[in-house]
């Protein structure tokens, strides 16, 4: 997904465009995380973590916001997000699983 962003955002430059991606920190909790038993709900943020990203990623301008591949909580801090807990679903914060799959040594900012 991160190569093809950075092509499309070549691709597309000039164009008003915008492509970026985003990779969760943690994991979501959806069909697939329960079917598959990919940890426990102690593990998973809400599907609204996802869409609070998104929007964040819409709200730039495509013209000069593209080409980026950021972690979820990463972008979120950047405009002054820092209470996750909304997004867990028990109490306590999830590791950063997730991102640790593709970095071992991703470790969130203090």
């Amino acid at each position: 997904m991160s190569f093809l962003t950075l092509s499309l955002s070549t691709e597309l430059s000039g164009h008003d465009v915008g492509c970026n991606s985003f990779w969760p920190v943690t994991a979501i909790d959806t069909r697939a995380t329960r079917y598959f038993g990919m940890g426990t709900e102690d593990d998973w943020r809400t599907p609204e973590i996802v869409s609070d990203t998104v929007l964040e990623i819409l709200s730039r301008d495509p013209a000069s916001y593209t080409g980026n591949a950021v972690y979820d909580e990463d972008l979120l801090r950047e405009v002054g997000v820092e209470d996750f807990s909304k997004y867990n679903l028990t109490e306590g914060d999830p590791a950063p699983m997730s991102a640790q799959m593709f970095d071992p040594s991703y470790e969130r900012p203090e």
